[in-house]
């Protein structure tokens, strides 16, 4: 009897591998890193055909695009930070002060001080904070409140990454129990054939 055999992991040739899955990094990216998310995911899947090859190539896009835009919602959230204790520090500043080169460049030495800890900057500024009643935690709140709609722009990319990626390994898994489907019929006609000629 003629038995349904699991069908060999494709391998695509590397020039058509590299034609298709040329890596859309930013200047910085590490290009190491896409090519070994790219080459854990195709071990991982074990792409039958070119089909599902260009599909795990997509899903390596996916995921790259959601560490992006992850990445971005950290920054995004620093500089909203960034900004929101610029305007707390400026707040103590006389008005005939502000738009001086001078005193805009030691602001902005003071903010760069100010996020990380340095002294006395950082105790003038919880002081300041104090003056005005923000309690710690408050100047991280304001910033995620100023950043929001970034955020949540950011969040729709990343959710649209993921039902992307889920799409796939769902059409993935329906070719391929269509395709053991018809192998199995095609293993049980045969099998009725020899039966039949015995």
């Amino acid at each position: 009897m003629a038995v349904a055999t699991a069908q060999p992991v494709f391998k695509l040739p590397t020039a058509l591998l590299e034609m298709l899955a040329p890596p859309r990094l930013l200047r910085k990216e590490d290009e190491d890193a896409y090519t070994l998310l790219r080459d854990q995911l195709l071990e991982s899947i074990q792409p039958r055909d070119v089909v599902e090859m260009i599909w795990v190539l997509d899903l390596t896009e996916s995921f790259w695009e959601e560490r992006r835009a992850r990445h971005a919602k950290q920054v995004r959230i620093k500089l909203a930070q960034r900004k929101a204790v610029e305007e707390i520090w400026r707040s103590r500043i006389p008005d005939n002060a502000k738009g001086d080169p001078d005193f805009e460049f030691e602001l902005q030495g003071d903010v760069s001080d100010i996020l990380l800890g340095n002294e006395p900057a950082y105790g003038g500024f919880k002081l300041v904070c104090a003056d005005l009643g923000l309690k710690p935690g408050d100047v991280e709140a304001v910033a995620f409140q100023t950043a929001l709609k970034d955020l949540e722009a950011l969040q729709k990319l990343i959710d649209r990454s993921i039902n992307r990626r889920i799409q796939i390994l769902r059409e993935i898994d329906r070719s391929r129990e269509i395709a053991d489907r018809a192998r199995r019929t095609v293993a049980t006609i045969e099998a009725a054939q020899d039966a039949e000629f015995e």
